[in-house]
């Protein structure tokens, strides 16, 4: 969960673009769509605070603790089975 701030005020219609678009930038994936500034600005910005946070999670954990990748995988909403993206 991402908290987008108080003055988050990119129009609904445009929030499904966003969600892709990080997605893309955390996944590392070139963009088959040209998105429009406001939501390129946004989602770079929005995707270097997710990886920070992700980071500061596996950097937090010790190896030897059992179950961590699974956990993280099922509480990830883009990790599915066969690594394949849904949108």
């Amino acid at each position: 969960m991402l908290n987008l701030g108080a003055e988050f005020n990119l129009p609904q219609a445009m929030w499904k673009d966003l969600a892709n678009r990080i997605e893309d930038l955390i996944y590392g994936q070139a963009s088959v769509t040209e998105y429009p500034k406001e939501v390129e600005d946004l989602a770079s910005i929005y995707a270097i605070k997710i990886i920070g946070r992700q980071s500061q999670g596996i950097a937090g954990k010790k190896e030897s603790e059992s179950g961590y990748i699974a956990d993280y995988q099922k509480s990830n909403p883009f990790m599915v089975a066969g690594n394949k993206r849904h949108r």
